[in-house]
């Protein structure tokens, strides 16, 4: 009876603990997925309106299909990079030097992450992009909506020197130069996923 009655109690803070475990854990993911919604409404309002939305993997093999690059010895930058996505995959195609600037930290702190698990030797940088200068750069690639495109257009004319590109995913440079070169990856559906370069003269 009296080792019963220790069984019962032992089971019983068990089970209190058990469901403390349980509420922590749920606490704490909780706060996690507050940070992360947290980041991206500061992120949105730092940058007026341009969300974090990474690129697919079919869209990534787009282009590392379509895009070429005839000297790995240039500078590549990612303006809005996300979880450096992209950067890896210029790298995987052979680029030495290429860094990205975000703002939003919690895709920064996962671009991080993975870094450090595939091994990347891209450069992440927390830090708006409108506050850096183009002018170092060879290539400058965007994933950002037109709306974005459009306020960096004189940016890109002071700063960026002649013989620089612009890669512009999805998204063309509104009341700017035409773009030198439309590529249409899906022929089935050629208003999607089109990729815009700009060779600045």
């Amino acid at each position: 009876m009296f080792f019963a009655l220790c069984f019962n109690i032992l089971m019983i803070k068990t089970m209190i603990l058990f469901y403390w475990f349980l509420l922590g854990i749920c606490i704490v993911i909780m706060i996690i997925v507050g940070m992360i919604q947290f980041s991206n409404l500061f992120a949105l309002l730092r940058t007026k309106g341009v969300p974090y939305v990474p690129l697919f993997g079919y869209q990534l093999r787009y282009l590392k299909k379509f895009i070429k690059f005839d000297n790995p010895n240039i500078k590549l930058v990612d303006l809005g990079s996300g979880d450096g996505r992209v950067l890896r995959v210029f790298e995987k195609m052979g680029i030495k030097d290429i860094t990205g600037y975000e703002i939003n930290w919690w895709a920064h702190f996962k671009g991080c992450c993975l870094k450090r698990i595939k091994k990347s030797h891209v450069k992440l940088c927390l830090k708006n992009f409108h506050r850096i200068n183009l002018s170092e750069y060879d290539v400058v690639f965007c994933y950002l909506l037109d709306t974005a495109l459009k306020r960096l257009r004189e940016k890109f004319d002071q700063e960026l020197k002649p013989g620089s590109r612009i890669i512009s995913y999805a998204f063309q440079i509104p009341d700017w130069h035409e773009p030198d070169q439309i590529i249409v990856p899906n022929e089935k559906h050629p208003g999607r996923d089109r990729i815009y370069i700009y060779d600045i003269k």
